[in-house]
């Protein structure tokens, strides 16, 4: 996920954060080559969530 880290930062840089019941790390180094990238600054919940949906798919881990 891309975003502001300004926020993110104040919690710590190794802080945890959960989403409903999404529970995940902030790392201070992006990964090389993420199989997904989501602009929460400019995307919308549901442009990202699509995007996230769609690799899962793409990638046979899930089918509709």
């Amino acid at each position: 996920m891309e975003t502001n880290a300004t926020p993110c930062r104040a919690n710590g840089v190794h802080a945890s954060y959960k989403i409903g019941k999404l529970i995940g790390r902030i790392f201070p180094e992006p990964p090389l080559h993420p199989e997904v990238i989501v602009h929460s600054a400019s995307e919308t919940t549901e442009e990202s969530t699509n995007k996230v949906w769609a690799k899962l798919e793409e990638l046979g881990l899930i089918s509709f």
